[in-house]
């Protein structure tokens, strides 16, 4: 009993102990960016697609007028990040990439449409935190703004301009005034006759009134024609 005492003592001994705690691997410390490891996972297509700083604009307007938010927007630095606040200030930096945006809208729509019922923020890589961010995410590829928007828009806006010039030019011509004054004829007998029923039913309705009355009105003078 004496000796297995002994050899109990002897395995649990300071020393052995503090020798065997220097043997194990130290415990790797987390990152600080895990919790965005399973964001970028899920979408990662996004975070992969990047924009210019005037298109990250464009989309967030949209986006915030879509969703009811009050933002701004502040450009800085190269690398991909981001910082938002609950007053809807939002710092993206150069050429951000779609997921970023989303990212940092998503932080926004949490403090100012949800946090005042849930009183706190959503945690990052949550069930509700990847719905928002997929939410914004698939908003946007559905109306087709994550590709292309500035040049669609930059080209229907010179189709617009080539159209109007041509308008301009086609009514300069005799046989375009001819239709526009025969137009204008048109739109004002309209108008007229419109307003020829309109007294007729009046009258109509005035000399009903004045036989329920009795006569007390008085009889209705003939309109001058």
């Amino acid at each position: 009993m004496q000796a297995r005492t002994m050899v109990v003592a002897m395995e649990f001994d300071f020393a052995t102990l503090a020798d065997y705690a220097l043997t194990r691997a130290p415990k790797p410390k987390p990152s600080r960016y895990h919790k965005y490891r399973k964001e970028n996972g899920i979408y990662s297509d996004s975070y992969a697609q990047k924009v210019s700083d005037s298109h990250a604009q464009f989309i967030v307007s949209r986006l915030t007028r879509h969703f009811k938010l009050r933002t701004a927007v502040r450009f800085w630095g190269a690398k991909q990040s981001g910082m938002a606040y609950s007053s809807g200030l939002i710092r993206l930096s150069h050429d951000p990439s779609v997921g970023l945006i989303a990212h940092e809208l998503a932080h926004v729509m949490d403090a100012q449409r949800y946090r005042w019922k849930r009183k706190k923020k959503t945690r990052h890589a949550s069930k509700r935190w990847l719905w928002l961010v997929g939410r914004i995410i698939r908003y946007g590829k559905k109306r087709n703004w994550w590709v292309g928007i500035l040049e669609r828009q930059a080209t229907q806006k010179a189709e617009t301009a080539i159209k109007n010039e041509t308008k301009k030019a086609n009514a300069t011509t005799p046989e375009a005034k001819v239709e526009h004054l025969r137009e204008q004829l048109k739109r004002w007998t309209s108008k007229r006759k419109r307003a020829d029923t309109a007294i007729k039913k009046l009258e109509r309705r005035l000399r009903i009134v004045d036989r329920k009355s009795s006569g007390t009105l008085g009889s209705v003078p003939a309109p001058d024609r």
